[in-house]
């Protein structure tokens, strides 16, 4: 056809995949590749890549036609246009959206240029869908057109997409790269930081390279080392400063990756920590269950390794607040649980005479024992909760312990009595209430209590926390009544007798057992 007869078509055509969709995957696919590699007419390869990213981003099916075609070197053909025609917009932002889409669909394992197997109408196909020069050709792109938001908002996509596969489902397996992956690779997280030093106003572009540089930290956290304080800096920006869901996920979880390394404390503690941790009270009260999760993760290990954030947090009413009542309303969530029980753990530690009135006020005593009656067998939670109980019941007054406490104890107990986390906790916990006049002398002054204390320092002989508090327990409770003939009748003395010989050299020990 003359030149002017094709122009007309490829304008009509400018509805997109609308001119393929309609037609079977395979049709539609193999039309548009056509187009894009016999062609010699710049707008139509235009439309033709148009046509074939709109596709892809309809169905997964179209994807894998496109990664199947010309014996699974479709995507070379994606990578080629996008190679030859560096400075035409379109073509990058077409080339981009298509990575993208296949990307996601296929996550990727960690090692560039292995085959994926995958199939197609019960067919099996293999092609090297994960390949350096995909990830070259996007970065390119990035690079030769950053100041085309469009463009930049498909190639970070697709370079997220890329690496969302091994930073969700492989965990905590880090380094995991091989060299040819991280040479791919090698700058980006700099390249993602200038790109959104370039658009902070812009949220679409600053969310999806916050998930980019999340899944770049989950995967190889060593990169962080090259950018130090300015990472620190725009993901602090990201959780304090910018409202949107998805964004300040991200950015808590590219923190939480960061502060596992050497250098997180020195590089929070330069930071505006009582900005990060207002923000993070804001996230403990969201709707999103997921930015609930991350955000209490977060809270509780900032709190725990970095203590001179805690007044920050908690210098107010509503702080304190908050943690109980998101510990009280994600009651079926465990992870959310554990984390807020850290949390005022860490608070009570601090020794701060106004914070520990507050969370029994609010709620907080009652609701951890009320999550040990309900998580008695889930180890996590108890290990948790059982710390903050003792922590809170350590200095709070008589008259203010829930009435269901000794049960709680005692259940706990039975059900966790192989344990030594919980145990020691437990014992501790015992120690305090029993040290003091209250009816709680009483509760534990029984056969059955008593007995509890022997036999779970017999079972935990080799843990001395488990000793010291057993010891402490028994030291507490053998100054009232006759409970001196009920700890020797039940054992007792020769359970002391076995702490001594097993921890000779504990002097951690040493006084409680005497």
């Amino acid at each position: 056809l003359p030149n002017s007869v094709r122009l007309a078509i490829v304008t009509l055509s400018r509805n997109g995949a609308g001119l393929y969709a309609n037609q079977p995957h395979e049709s539609s696919v193999s039309r548009a590749l056509e187009a894009l590699t016999n062609s010699n007419l710049l707008e139509e390869i235009k439309v033709s890549m148009i046509n074939l990213s709109e596709l892809c981003e309809l169905s997964p099916e179209m994807v894998k036609w496109l990664v199947k075609a010309y014996g699974g070197c479709g995507l070379d053909h994606v990578e080629t246009i996008m190679t030859t025609h560096v400075n035409e917009v379109d073509l990058q932002g077409a080339g981009c959206t298509i990575f993208a889409a296949t990307f996601k669909l296929f996550p990727f394992c960690g090692r560039c240029e292995e085959l994926t197997h995958f199939e197609v109408g019960k067919i099996n196909y293999s092609a090297a869908i994960h390949s350096a020069k995909y990830v070259a050709a996007i970065r390119r792109a990035l690079s030769r057109h950053k100041a085309e938001s469009s463009i930049v908002r498909r190639g970070m996509t697709a370079l997220g997409a890329f690496l969302a596969g091994p930073a969700c489902f492989l965990g905590d397996e880090k380094k995991l790269f091989d060299d040819t992956t991280r040479l791919t690779f090698m700058n980006s997280l700099e390249e993602c930081l200038d790109i959104m030093t370039s658009y902070q106003n812009e949220i679409e572009i600053i969310s999806v390279s916050m998930w980019y540089l999340r899944c770049m930290l989950m995967v190889d956290p060593m990169e962080s080392k090259v950018c130090g304080s300015r990472l620190f800096a725009e993901i602090f920006e990201s959780v304090c400063m910018h409202d949107n869901i998805d964004l300040r996920i991200n950015a808590c979880c590219a923190l939480l990756s960061l502060i596992h390394e050497d250098h997180e404390d020195e590089m929070i503690s330069a930071t505006e920590g009582g900005l990060l941790a207002r923000a993070l009270m804001l996230c403990l009260g969201a709707e999103s269950e997921e930015l609930v999760e991350v955000s209490s993760e977060l809270t509780a290990i900032i709190i725990y390794r970095a203590v001179r954030f805690v007044g920050d947090i908690i210098d107010a009413k509503d702080s304190i607040r908050t943690i109980v009542s998101c510990m009280i309303r994600n009651d079926g969530k465990p992870d959310i649980i554990c984390n807020c029980c850290m949390i005022l753990a860490s608070i009570v530690a601090l020794h701060d005479d106004d914070d520990l009135p507050l969370i029994i006020e609010h709620g907080g005593l009652s609701g951890i024992v009320n999550i040990m009656d309900n998580y008695s067998e889930n180890r996590v939670v108890i290990e948790n909760s059982s710390k903050a109980l003792r922590d809170i019941v350590k200095g709070t007054p008589s008259e203010c312990l829930p009435p269901n406490l000794f049960k709680t104890i005692m259940n706990v107990m039975e059900e966790n009595i192989g344990n030594p986390d919980v145990m020691s906790s437990l014992l501790e916990t015992i120690w305090h209430l029993s040290s003091r006049e209250s009816e709680y002398v009483d509760h534990f002054s029984t056969q059955q209590a008593i007995s509890s204390i022997i036999e779970t320092m017999n079972l935990n002989i080799p843990d001395v926390n488990v000793q010291s508090g057993g010891c402490a327990a028994l030291w507490s409770l053998a100054i009232h009544g006759d409970n001196k003939h009920l700890i020797g009748n039940c054992g007792g003395l020769e359970s002391i007798t076995n702490s001594l010989m097993a921890h000779l050299d504990s002097f951690f020990l040493l006084v409680p057992s005497c």
